[in-house]
């Protein structure tokens, strides 16, 4: 794999990535969940690192992103974002998926709250997306899982639409 230069570097985020951190925040401070659980890992993440969190016995969530058609307006962008709720308590994931409702589904309002997360505790990288609405498309509650050591799991999808900071030909900065 190349080393990824400066140039390269900019393109390493996508409208997932600062929402993920920002959903963290609200798993901590409204559901009191805790990394402890799962190893000091961040229990929000890839279905490549899945593997690394099944092991423990907290809940986790698996997301993944569709960057979706955004029409004329080439600088405004969306994402569809579908996160995968796991725990062996069917509360973790009712809990998880009406808060996630509740924070996701305000559309600009939502947005404003996560762009002043972001500028607060945001990497310099999420610091260059700026949310202009999200929505919350479908949740599904609690049922098992196929493969993953008796736990259950459920589902938000929810659309996020950004612009992220661009030069004049659209390019990201």
């Amino acid at each position: 794999m190349p080393t990824p230069t400066a140039e390269t570097a900019k393109y390493k985020l996508t409208g997932a990535n600062p929402i993920r951190s920002f959903l963290w925040h609200k798993l901590q401070t409204q559901l009191g969940w805790n990394a402890a659980e799962t190893g000091n890992l961040i229990p929000i993440t890839v279905p490549q690192q899945q593997p690394q969190l099944s092991q423990y016995t907290g809940p986790y969530i698996v997301y993944k992103w569709t960057l979706m058609p955004s029409g004329e307006y080439f600088l405004m962008r969306e994402e569809q974002i579908a996160f995968t709720i796991y725990s062996q308590e069917e509360d973790d994931i009712r809990y998880c998926i009406a808060m996630m409702d509740d924070i996701f589904n305000k559309y600009d309002d939502s947005a404003k709250e996560i762009n002043n997360w972001i500028s607060l505790n945001g990497n310099p990288g999420e610091k260059k997306f700026d949310f202009k609405y999200t929505y919350t498309i479908t949740g599904n509650g609690p049922q098992p899982a196929a493969s993953e050591g008796g736990r259950m799991d459920g589902m938000v999808i929810i659309r996020a639409c950004y612009v992220i900071d661009s030069d004049d030909g659209g390019f990201r900065k």
